[in-house]
């Protein structure tokens, strides 16, 4: 059983902030969490410090695994993503000499 985020009023009031903010920056997307940070810093509706940006790395996580957001709409740029999955048999595994 996975632990459940508490949608609190302040919390949904944070969400529908970044909402406005996907739904204006449409043609952009997929944004980075840094880029959605920024436009709430710039509009003045969080303040610029690092306990704002956990809190909408946490909201935004929470908001996505809830369906509030889509998915694609956020998209973290540096991280490489790594195909974990293996080989599909023992003729593709080949051991460098």
């Amino acid at each position: 059983m996975r632990k459940k985020f508490k949608w609190t009023e302040k919390n949904l009031k944070k969400l529908e902030d970044v909402l406005i903010i996907l739904d204006k920056l449409d043609n952009y997307k997929p944004l980075t969490l840094r880029q959605v940070y920024y436009q709430l810093v710039g509009s003045g509706k969080i303040p610029n410090n690092v306990s704002q940006y956990t809190m909408l790395s946490n909201l935004i996580k929470w908001a996505r695994i809830d369906g509030y957001i889509d998915w694609n709409d956020i998209e973290d740029r540096v991280r490489a993503f790594q195909d974990l999955r293996g080989f599909n048999n023992k003729e593709s595994f080949k051991v460098k000499k």
